[in-house]
């Protein structure tokens, strides 16, 4: 895939979020915990695309892992059913000549001291070992008995074999199942590409010198968080702060390649702002605003923040908040 084919890719929120917390070392990697329903889940992901389960989260790293966005390293191998493709499996034990499940296992027990050869159940006196041949007991393994190794019994036929036969029920849709034709499926732990660090800088923002700002002056950060304003609408905003006072700070990035990020944004934030009623709103245009709409801005009490950088602007909004608001 082209730098331009992923572009559009990087100024997704939720890329972008997501390569942010990679960037800024909060996460190094992304594994999946194997749920013994739903199969591999990758709960920050889950936590991110607002789902409550594994397949959506999965195909959404699958997606960035072709874009070589993400590097895939196998993690573990799952089974799902033929039938149905669930993860959902239970595996199940049978007899490999009659096929039945009332099997059990048991050890062979050689005593070296008098050359007796049995299974373990004969030897079995409470809690001790005693030889049914001559009536020692046996008390270190390894030096006077060892175990030979395990054999299968089957309760039905009468039989003795060296390994169950095997096999796996879906739950879901009742069907059973060999090894054979289940099946597989590759899980990976992902991590970020370091081939596309620049790539990403070139077309989406590095949030993290802003992130450190606002929490060197008290606030908890989410990225591209959203708050449900009074008319019921739900607005987003590039960066959604929390103090442990209650107080709430919103932020918004505008860019404009033509020098002034126009007088329409900042009225659009206003109108979030307004149905929002945030302690504090923050705007950052890079690299700057007209003469109107900096004072527009203040009329509003909008914290404008105007820079050619996001290392600028994390500065003078560190500088900013902490004259302001401590």
């Amino acid at each position: 895939m082209s730098v331009l084919d992923r572009s559009s890719m990087f100024r997704d929120k939720k890329v972008s979020y997501l390569l942010n917390k990679f960037i800024s070392g909060v996460i190094n990697e992304i594994a999946p915990t194997l749920d013994p329903l739903l199969g591999p889940r990758y709960a920050v992901i889950e936590d991110l695309l607002g789902i409550d389960g594994g397949e959506e989260a999965y195909e959404f790293l699958e997606q960035l892992a072709d874009a070589q966005i993400l590097t895939r390293k196998f993690y573990e191998k799952v089974l799902l059913c033929p039938r149905c493709h669930s993860f959902h499996i239970i595996p199940r034990f049978r007899c490999v000549y009659c096929g039945s499940r009332n099997i059990d296992k048991s050890a062979l027990i050689e005593h070296k001291t008098c050359g007796y050869l049995g299974e373990e159940e004969a030897f079995i006196h409470g809690e001790k070992l005693i030889c049914p041949n001559c009536g020692a007991e046996l008390s270190k393994q390894g030096e006077d008995f060892r175990r030979l190794g395990i054999w299968y019994y089957c309760k039905e036929c009468k039989r003795r074999f060296d390994h169950p036969k095997e096999v796996f029920l879906c739950p879901s849709c009742s069907y059973e199942f060999t090894l054979e034709n289940a099946l597989w499926r590759d899980a990976y732990a992902y991590t970020l590409n370091p081939d596309v660090y620049d790539e990403f800088a070139q077309f989406s923002l590095n949030l993290t010198p802003i992130e450190r700002a606002l929490k060197r002056v008290g606030f908890s950060v989410e990225f591209f968080g959203s708050i449900t304003g009074r008319s019921g609408v739900v607005h987003e905003f590039t960066i959604v702060g929390r103090r442990e006072n209650q107080q709430v700070l919103v932020l918004d990035i505008e860019t404009s390649p033509s020098g002034e990020v126009s007088i329409e944004e900042i009225v659009k934030f206003v109108a979030k702002i307004v149905d929002t009623t945030p302690n504090i709103s923050v705007l950052i245009a890079m690299p700057s605003v007209s003469d109107f709409a900096r004072r527009f801005a203040k009329e509003q009490k909008i914290v404008l923040i105007e820079a050619k950088s996001v290392e600028e602007a994390s500065q003078k909004l560190w500088v900013n908040l902490l004259a302001s608001y401590g």
